[in-house]
């Protein structure tokens, strides 16, 4: 046998070390392009209208015409409307005057095919994790962070059809 000269065999220790790093890296990038990339193809089109606060199931309701109603009974805090706007990524306090003007589809999944989900408080891979702890608009495999305004102990009331 005959002995490689010494520049070829450290041509081949530097493809060694290159392809010791490029093959993780690579893997890496794959999953981070498999968990972000999907995001930017959410599209939703429709708001939606959720309540924080105490007893937000007991204060207010959907009517089968679709309009917002509250609840008689007065709460020992009172719970709070809130708006979130789709196109703006941005929540708003919302009056039950102002909401009760909306037509409501309080059905878990929107007329477009998304449904409002509770997000875990981690996930992913490595570094590439999600870890957004909240709410997202998810259709399949694509999902859209809800702005961090929306608090977990938000509850949903309805998907916003129309302005009254």
């Amino acid at each position: 046998m005959t002995k490689q000269p010494a520049h070829s065999q450290k041509r081949q220790h530097v493809k060694d070390i290159a392809l010791l790093f490029s093959i993780p890296t690579g893997i890496m990038l794959a999953l981070g392009a498999f968990l972000y990339v999907p995001r930017f193809f959410a599209n939703p089109a429709y708001d939606f209208i959720y309540c924080e606060g105490y007893s937000c199931s007991d204060a207010y309701s959907v009517t089968p015409s679709g309009t917002i109603a509250t609840s008689d009974t007065t709460t020992y805090r009172r719970a709070n409307l809130y708006y979130y706007d789709v196109s703006r990524d941005s929540t708003r306090p919302l009056h039950v005057d102002e909401a009760s003007r909306y037509q409501i589809d309080a059905n878990s999944k929107s007329p477009d095919g998304y449904v409002l989900k509770d997000t875990p408080a981690s996930g992913g891979f490595l570094f590439f994790g999600i870890y957004n702890d909240g709410w997202a608009l998810q259709k399949g495999i694509v999902s859209k962070p809800v702005d961090g305004e929306v608090r977990d102990s938000g509850e949903f009331i309805g998907w916003v059809l129309q302005n009254g």
